[in-house]
Order: C-alpha cells, then structure tokens, then sequence
C-alpha cells in the first residue's frame, strides 16, 4: 500500500508541475503578447502627441513671420550654396572654408530679429530647439538657416542629410523622426512647410525638437501597469483553462487509471472465475466533456471485454492442448512400448549383437523397427517407414507391426509375408496410406540372411573393415496396391559383419541451407569407426547427423537398427 500511495503521490505531483507549468508558460506568452500590442498603441499615439506639439509650435512661428523675409533669406543662401564648386565635397573636405560662405548672413539685422523671435518663442514651449532650414530632395542634402536653441547653436549653411527618414518624396512633406541628442536625450522632430519652389526642388521648413523624457515617464508607468495588469489576466485565463482540463480530462484520466491498477490487481483472480456476467471494472466511470478523454474511456471498456473473452477462451483452448498432449503423451509411451527394448533384448545369446534406435519428429511417429525370435534358430528383423506423421501415421504403424510379426511367426518367407501384409493393408485401407518395408530372417546358426524390401531405403553392410552400401532388389511398398508379389534374396555373413537399416528420415535430414544429409554422409559417418558396436555406431552416426543440422528443426523420425554377427 505505502508503494501505491507512492506512486500516486508522485503522479500527483507530476500533474501538478504540469498545470502549473502551463499557467506560468501560457501567463509569459498572453502577457508579452498584451505588452507588444500597448507598446504599439502607446507608441503609436504618444508619436502623434510629439508631432502635433512640434507642428504647433512651428505653425504659430510661421504664422507671425514675414513670408518676404522668409522668401529672402531662403534666395540668399540657396544662391550662396549654388556659388560653391561642389558643395557636398566643401563641406566634408574643408568645412570651415565651406562654412565662411555664409558668415555674412547671420550678421544681418532682419536675420538677428527672427532668431531672437523663434528663440523667444521656444523658450515658451517645450521645444528644445527652433530650426529654419532647406531641404534638396532632389539633391539628398539640406542646409541650416537659423537654428534657435541656448546649446550648441548650429550654423548656418551647416548639411544634413535628407532620405526617406525625413522627407516623403511622394507628398514633398517633412516627416517626423526621432534622433538622440547628448544635451537632451531622444528628441522628436516635426515642422510645417514655409516655403516651396517645386520647379527649383527647393523647400524650406520650419521645425522644432520636442525632448520625450517627460512623456516616458508616462509611457514607462503604463508599460508597468499594463504588464502587471496582463500577467493577472493571463493568469486568471490560464487558472479557468486548467481548472477546465482538470475537471474534465485529469481527473477522468487518473480514475481511469486507478481502475486500471484495480484491474491489473484482480486479472489472476479473474482468470480464475470466467463468468459470464462480470461487472466491467471501465463501466462506471463519468462522462466527460472533453471528446478524447471520452474516446480513452470507450477504448478501455472495449479493451477489458476483449481481455475477458480472450482470457475465457485461452483457458478453453489451453484446457483443450492440455488434453491433447496428456492424450499424445500417452500414445507416445503406448507407442515406445510397442517397440522391443534394444538394451540386452535377448540375454544369453552371444551368437549375434543388435541395437535400434527410434526418434520421432513429433510426439508420435510412423517410423518402427522390430526383432523377434522365430523360433531358436530364427531371428525376425524388420524396420519401416509409414506415410505421414502424428496420430495417424502412428495407428497405421502399429496395425502393421502386429501383421507383419504375426505372419512372420507364421513361418512364411520374407516375401510371402510382405505379400499377404500388402494383401490384408489394401483390404481396408480407406485413407490411402501406405509404408515402406525391409524385412529379413536371420538363419542364425548359418550365419545367412534373408531378406526382401517393399520399397525402402537401401542397407549398408560391413564386410571386413568397411561398410558399403547394398542396392537390394525394391518392390512396391505395401498399401500401394493390390496383387503385389515380392522377391527374397540372400546375404551371406561371417563374424564381425554388420548391417544397418534406416528410415529416409537419416538420408533427408536438411541443414539451415536445405541440403540433404545424404547417402555419401552417412557412409562416410559409418566408416569413420566402422569396427564400433551396434548401439556405439547408431550413436555416432546421430551425433554426425545433429551436427550437420545443427539448429534446424527435425522434420522426419530418425530410426536405425543395426545387427553385428559374433
């Protein structure tokens, strides 16, 4: 419990930071978004406010001016600057040569009079400074006629520059612009038209410095103001917005999520019970306003039905193999006890040394050898291949085992058994199956076999000191069809002479690249240690065979017999 709390705890928190996070981020932005639009409203009205004031000044100036006087000087020093080889180059090459072209003209009587009116008349308003001055659009320079200030005074014929900063081309208007002064700080300039001579490209103008550490101080307490004001709007939107997501999809979710723990609790339990009516542990939560918290709640109620019913059925179907491989277990042993025990089968007698191996592909096979005593002087041998594999190819193996043995016990030959065995298998064979068959008698005092093959692989036989493979006659395999006749042959043996037998299922075993083991493997396997017993030479030949497959999964049953005369 103290790990759940924990956990909630934790998650707790994790939400927590997230909203507030939110708040905070969302508060920034709607705060800096509110701060720019007042920046430029301010910005934009407070401009307005500069110009109307400079113009103020300069349209009452221009008002009580001798528009003659005005004419006159505007004439006078634009004659001057036309006297001047190259004025722009004078002026930055030789300034006070430039400059000693003008000096007459602040000397003058009428000219001393209108600067002391403008100086009079700025030191009545907030203008730092009254200019009178030409501008050339065409030429991109202007120059100073008077300038009415207490610092600083600039001379006349003194340039400045003229661009779209303060001239519109379009309208042949002054244009306000603001510039920094190291007497008065940032100053806003503004000014009305005096005089114009369009053909000439001559416009004269008067204009006045307006400082704005006044109105900053305004404009700095509403910046203030309005960011303090914006941060608590942004902070009340954003509040109502994570109250909103709390409400309707936090809130949801972590029920949402509690019940999942809840259901993660209680799945072994409810596997357990499998009924058919089981409250939902999703079926009562509330609806929420929020679509996708909705979507979430829809998609864990489908989700735990699909759960319970897949949980139902895995226990039926896992019941069901479980049923299936008790049932295949039990055929398998049934099956392994069919075969006779290749460990001493025939204690006492010393005249021969035999061995079988049997390895089904799957838990039960269609692969069977066998050996028995026909009478004290007879051994049976036989070792076949039934068609298919499983349960099916298993019930056929077993029905011919019992044919074959028993019709060998019979004392019929080799053939004559095989015969009468494909006679009784083709008589009620519905399934179409078939098998593969080598059976031999061993004459045991003569130390002779006889043998006859319905089909099946070829044996090796060792004669001195190595094994060699036995193309034996083939007859049909049994089950194939009706009215098959068969033939014996003989193998005449010595002591030390051993045989093999084998299933397809040794030649046919394929590695990862699909090649076969092969006949040419398996006799070279056989010659490695051809001297070694039975059981010793049946097992290494599989080690051969495991090796060579490796990691591929065994597709056919693996079965040998192999028989030494002593």
């Amino acid at each position: 419990m103290k790990t759940d709390m924990g956990d909630k705890k934790i998650r707790s928190v994790r939400l927590t930071d997230f909203v507030v996070k939110m708040i905070a981020f969302n508060a920034i932005i709607l705060g800096g978004l509110i701060l720019a639009v007042s920046y430029l409203f301010f910005y934009r009205q407070i401009t307005e406010v500069y110009d109307d004031v400079a113009r103020a000044i300069t349209g009452e100036a221009a008002t009580q001016l001798d528009n003659e006087l005005i004419k006159r000087f505007v004439d006078e020093c634009d004659s001057i600057l036309s006297s001047v080889d190259d004025p722009l180059n004078a002026y930055n090459n030789d300034l006070d040569s430039y400059l000693n072209h003008y000096k007459a003209v602040p000397e003058e009587e009428d000219y001393i009079k209108m600067q002391k009116f403008l100086e009079d008349l700025r030191k009545g308003t907030e203008a730092t400074e009254i200019d009178f001055v030409i501008m050339y659009p065409e030429r991109e320079y202007g120059i100073y006629v008077m300038d009415a200030r207490d610092v600083a005074a600039i001379p006349c014929g003194e340039m400045f520059e003229v661009s779209s900063k303060n001239f519109d081309k379009k309208t042949k208007l002054f244009k306000g612009f603001y510039s920094r002064s190291k007497y008065f700080g940032i100053l806003r300039t503004d000014g009305v038209l005096i005089y114009a001579d369009k053909s000439a490209g001559v416009y004269a103008y008067l204009t006045a410095d307006i400082p704005t550490s006044k109105i900053n101080d305004r404009f700095i307490s509403f910046i203030i103001s309005s960011t303090l004001a914006a941060i608590i709007l942004a902070i009340v939107v954003c509040l109502l917005i994570a109250y909103f997501i709390k409400k309707n999809m936090v809130k949801p979710i972590m029920h949402i999520s509690d019940l999942a723990e809840k259901y993660a609790e209680g799945y072994e339990e409810r596997s357990l019970k499998h009924e058919d009516n089981v409250k939902l542990v999703f079926g009562d939560i509330p609806c929420s306003r929020i679509t996708e918290a909705n979507d979430l709640l829809s998609s864990m109620q489908k989700m735990e039905q699909e759960i319970n019913s897949y949980i139902k059925n895995l226990d039926t179907v896992t019941r069901e193999q479980e049923r299936i491989r008790i049932e295949l277990d039990t055929a398998s042993a049934i099956q392994a006890a069919m075969l006779p025990d290749a460990t001493d089968p025939f204690p006492g007698r010393d005249e021969f040394e035999i061995y079988a191996s049997a390895k089904a592909a799957k838990e039960v096979g269609g692969d069977f050898y066998d050996f028995f005593l026909i009478d004290e002087d007879h051994l049976g041998l036989v070792i076949a291949d039934v068609s298919g594999k499983g349960v099916p190819a298993a019930l056929f193996m077993m029905a011919c085992k019992i044919i074959i043995k028993n019709l060998a016990i019979a004392g019929l030959s080799p053939s004559k058994t095989l015969m009468k065995a494909n006679e009784q298998i083709c008589s009620n064979n519905k399934e179409g199956m078939f098998v593969t068959v080598w059976f031999g008698i061993l004459s045991i005092k003569e130390k002779k076999i006889v043998a006859s093959s319905a089909g099946h692989e070829y044996p090796f036989i060792k004669k001195g000191d190595r094994f060699d493979i036995f193309k034996d006659p083939h007859g049909i395999i049994l089950g194939g069809m009706e009215g098959v006749k068969y033939k014996d042959y003989e193998i005449e043996l010595e002591k030390g002479d051993t045989i093999l037998v084998y299933t397809d299922g040794v030649v046919e075993a394929t590695d990862k690249d699909k090649k076969m083991f092969g006949s040419k493997r398996l006799l070279e396997s056989l010659n490695k240690e051809p001297n070694l017993d039975p059981k010793a030479l049946i097992g290494h030949v599989i080690e051969d065979v495991n090796a060579f497959v490796g990691d591929e999964k065994q597709f056919d049953d693996l079965t040998m017999m192999c028989i030494r005369i002593d």
